[in-house]
């Protein structure tokens, strides 16, 4: 360990050491700390500071004295130790190339071990060496990890890729180089040698025999094995593959790679040798006949492995890669495993961050939450709805950090996340866009001129959204799914007198213009509610949401849901004349409209200009627009918005005028909801 600063350092005060508790990676043994020429006496982790340091062992400067800071650099360099990494980079580099270059060879060259040799060698000394061509009968993947990983060599390969029976390490300082070559290839023959036991053992099955031994592998107690892990996976894909819109002519290919993937974590070699999971996978299936998609699928749920890592290329792995990771999100959030700040043994953090990737990279538009709803479906425990919107909440996270990595504004991450964070592929679509047009003149201006409307109907007294007001008062919190709003709770019928005292507000209020009872509903376009997740609880329970449909005539109708299911299967009851006890259930509607603006109740041209662009823009906007498009929608409001203000007093005494005023401003303040929130942006 060497402390030397330079002679401009200022004095350090001993004055009063402090006790420490010293962790370190290596015994420290001996600390040179240097002043100018003058040493720096303390003591540290038991060891007294001094002017001496230490070269290679075994030679003639084992041991030198350094007479001054600003001669450490070339004292050091004399030792024969290269301190610059760079330069003991490009050593390794240049004389591994010209062994490999000497077998008609190139080095295999992997980013990380080449850093990781540099830091363990301060002379570096490459040296080649042989091992038995029959070892070549084995997957090139095995023996390039086992030469890489194990022994930290580099492989060398021929102009086709071909793996040549040569390897290269790198040893530390002079040496015997045929003493060296001998001991590293008698390591890497016997390193051989497991293997191709391992190898042989697993090549005495069909790898499809190795699907039942998953039930010997934990995947986590309250979760089960491996095989409960893959089977779960298996009952997902199919309802997966359409939420990723894959086609219907690869599901038969899923369904196969489901049945097979991680069967490989069974086998010698990769219980030997962790990180050839889905390598092997993929060639055993290929020894055995499988096709290519099956087992190129086998490796890619794999992907990615870490930060950075390629992602699955083909729409069969990515299915897999998505189920997977949904999985273990759900499960392991379920089973009460989720990561602490200091803390995360089943690499969740890693885990989702790889989801984002693939979903974002493959340009996969996946509904969130409905996908993890379809993982919390299949887990062997109750996966309750909090754990859904921590798990949903934990993933946006990743997404967040995944779009800061991108140099992304974060101001720009937060707005388009607190809209779109269900979305991953459009938040990060939406977020790169804003980013860019941040720096233009148009988005700063519609954030400025949204903020208008915004400032002013925040906290005044607009007529409560009922949607909102159900939401905040009775029911919890909603989610969209395949492009429906859905508020679902479970209210338990101790509590219906609760839900009835808001039965005469519906019924007076003027937004809910009638009842539609569930025989009149055949005359929309209304999706099954079976198809809905409703959960229905016996006797014990009240299930409740609303969704958003189009009549035959292109109309939005929104209704609100409330099933109550009792004892019996009479349908007639209705809500008045419920009584606890009482046999049946009912389904009522609920046609609610927003808050309405009053044309006629304009009394001004700027009211009425306003109106018409909120009109035009509206119709412009759509779910998934992208944010470029509704920055230039947005545009048509900046002069109405501008006249308004300028020419028109909101808060009047009329009452009617007032709210019909601030009913047009709520309109607008609104659009953006979807698409951004602005109000986290410079300028708002």
């Amino acid at each position: 360990m060497t402390l030397a600063p330079s002679a401009t350092t200022p004095p350090l005060d001993y004055d009063q050491p402090s006790k420490l508790s010293v962790m370190f990676s290596r015994p420290i043994r001996w600390i040179l700390a240097l002043h100018g020429d003058v040493v720096v006496p303390f003591t540290f982790a038991g060891v007294l500071s001094g002017n001496l340091s230490h070269g290679l062992r075994n030679t003639p400067s084992a041991t030198v004295k350094v007479e001054s800071a600003e001669s450490y650099a070339t004292v050091i360099r004399n030792a024969g130790i290269f301190l610059d990494i760079e330069e003991r980079k490009q050593t390794i580099l240049e004389q591994s190339n010209a062994l490999a270059k000497g077998v008609n060879g190139h080095i295999l060259l992997q980013g990380s071990l080449l850093d990781e040799v540099v830091n363990l060698v301060e002379a570096p000394v490459p040296v080649i060496g042989k091992f038995n061509e029959s070892f070549l009968e084995l997957p090139k993947d095995l023996l390039t990890m086992v030469m890489q990983k194990h022994q930290k060599y580099f492989a060398i390969t021929d102009d086709t890729g071909r793996l040549l029976p040569y390897f290269i390490t790198v040893a530390n300082g002079t040496i015997n180089e045929m003493v060296v070559r001998k001991g590293n290839e008698a390591v890497l023959r016997a390193r051989y040698e497991d293997a191709k036991f391992f190898y042989e053992m697993d090549t005495r099955k069909k790898f499809s025999e190795f699907r039942s031994q998953l039930k010997g592998i934990l995947f986590h107690e309250k979760l089960g094995t491996m095989l409960d892990k893959m089977i779960r996976i298996q009952n997902m894909v199919t309802e997966l593959s359409s939420a990723l819109e894959v086609g219907e002519d690869k599901l038969r290919i899923i369904q196969d790679a489901a049945s097979l993937a991680m069967s490989d974590l069974a086998t010698a070699v990769v219980t030997e040798f962790t990180s050839l999971s889905g390598i092997m996978a993929r060639h055993y299936a290929l020894r055995d006949g499988y096709s290519e998609q099956i087992a190129e699928a086998l490796f890619e749920i794999t992907l990615p492995r870490y930060s950075g890592d390629v992602v699955p290329k083909t729409d069969v792995g990515i299915v897999l890669a998505v189920a997977d990771r949904l999985d273990s999100l759900v499960g392991l959030f379920g089973a009460g495993c989720q990561p602490s700040s200091t803390n995360d043994p089943f690499g969740l953090r890693r885990i989702s961050y790889g989801l984002v990737q693939v979903l974002v990279e493959k340009d996969k538009n996946l509904d969130l939450r409905h996908a993890l709803q379809l993982a919390a479906a299949v887990q062997p425990i109750t996966i309750e709805a909090s754990i859904i919107d921590d798990v949903h909440q934990f993933v946006t996270r990743r997404l967040e950090q995944f779009l800061v990595d991108k140099e992304i504004s974060p101001e720009v991450v937060r707005s388009v996340l607190t809209e779109r964070a269900n979305w991953p592929c459009l938040a990060t679509k939406s977020a790169h866009k804003m980013d860019a047009m941040s720096r233009g003149e148009l988005l700063p201006k519609v954030v400025e001129a949204y903020s208008r409307p915004t400032r002013i109907v925040r906290g005044k007294d607009v007529e409560a959204d009922m949607e909102d007001h159900l939401t905040k008062q009775i029911l919890g919190r909603g989610h969209e799914s395949g492009g429906l709003y859905i508020l679902e709770t479970k209210i338990s019928l101790e509590n219906l007198s609760v839900l009835k005292r808001y039965w005469p507000l519906l019924a007076l209020n003027p937004r809910c213009l009638n009842i539609i009872q569930s025989y009149y509903i055949s005359q929309f376009s209304a999706p099954s509610l079976a198809n809905h997740d409703y959960h229905h609880l016996g006797s014990c329970g009240i299930t409740w949401g609303s969704f958003n449909i189009r009549s035959s005539g292109g109309l939005l109708w929104s209704f609100w849901i409330i099933l109550v299911e009792t004892l019996g299967n009479d349908l007639d009851n209705d809500i008045g004349d419920y009584k606890p006890g009482k046999r049946g259930y009912f389904v009522i509607f609920l046609q609610l409209t927003d808050s309405e603006v009053d044309e006629a109740s304009f009394e001004t041209n700027e009211e009425k200009a306003l109106w018409e662009a909120f009109l035009s823009v509206k119709n412009k906007i759509y779910p998934g627009i992208e944010v470029d498009d509704f920055f230039e929608a947005s545009s048509q409001l900046l002069q109405p918005l501008e006249d308004f203000f300028n020419n028109v007093f909101v808060m009047v005494e009329e009452e009617r005028i007032r709210k019909n005023r601030l009913a047009l401003l709520k309109k607008i303040a609104d659009l953006p909801k979807g698409v951004a929130d602005l109000s986290v942006l410079p300028g708002f």
